[in-house]
């Protein structure tokens, strides 16, 4: 099954207020990026080295090129799932396949390139260690699945928050003027904090920016 980003392909980037200084990978709302490091056998660091990320659902592709440090990295992706190919002289060509990419997250990736016999290339189904060491920022994505077994009133995607550590909703009045969007605190910052937006596009409160309601008569 596809990931599905908060209420089916609706992303929710919920920014949390801890600034990372010295991210290496630039994003935008809504995006995510893939950093590698590709290396040979005996550990050192492949320069020049083709890298080509193809959207597994849109075949929407982007390229890149390591460092003197075989480092890679690819920005303002969309969230899914990507494979990702490393080409080098001399060396079998590496695929990496359903590379998650989450909104606000950086998925650090490592390869290391085998001497190519003649025609010789590796594919590599998604056991590849993934770690979220490029930034301090905290976020989370909730799939279609886990959204459709909850018993969510109204189906509003703001009781999803909840879930996430660190982040405290308050509770759903049924009888409050549309959906009942609550607002949201998330480590200990305040509801002014937030930013909600659908798609990349600004879903805050005008008047209060935050997720609850302004107390307009709206559906």
């Amino acid at each position: 099954m596809k990931p599905a980003y908060l209420c089916r392909n609706i992303a929710l980037w919920l920014a949390l207020p801890l600034a990372c200084a010295g991210t290496s990978a630039a994003q935008a709302p809504g995006t995510g990026a893939v950093k590698g490091t590709v290396y040979d056998p005996t550990g050192l660091a492949i320069q020049n080295a083709q890298v080509t990320v193809v959207n597994d659902a849109t075949n929407a592709m982007r390229t890149a090129t390591t460092t003197t440090a075989g480092v890679f990295s690819v920005s303002l992706l969309s969230p899914g799932r990507y494979t990702i190919t490393i080409e080098a002289p001399g060396f079998a060509k590496r695929t990496a396949k359903s590379i998650p990419v989450v909104v606000s997250e950086t998925n650090a990736v490592e390869f290391r390139l085998q001497v190519a016999n003649v025609a010789e290339s590796v594919s590599v189904e998604p056991n590849l260690a993934l770690a979220q060491t490029e930034s301090a920022s905290l976020g989370r994505a909730v799939d279609q699945q886990t959204i459709n077994a909850l018993p969510l009133s109204n189906r509003n995607y703001t009781q999803i928050l909840s879930l996430s550590p660190g982040v405290v909703v308050e509770l759903p009045n049924a009888s409050a003027l549309g959906r009942g969007t609550q607002d949201v605190t998330a480590n200990g910052s305040k509801t002014t904090s937030n930013n909600i937006q659908f798609n990349g596009i600004d879903a805050n409160n005008l008047s209060q920016n935050s997720a609850a309601s302004d107390g307009e008569d709206r559906a």
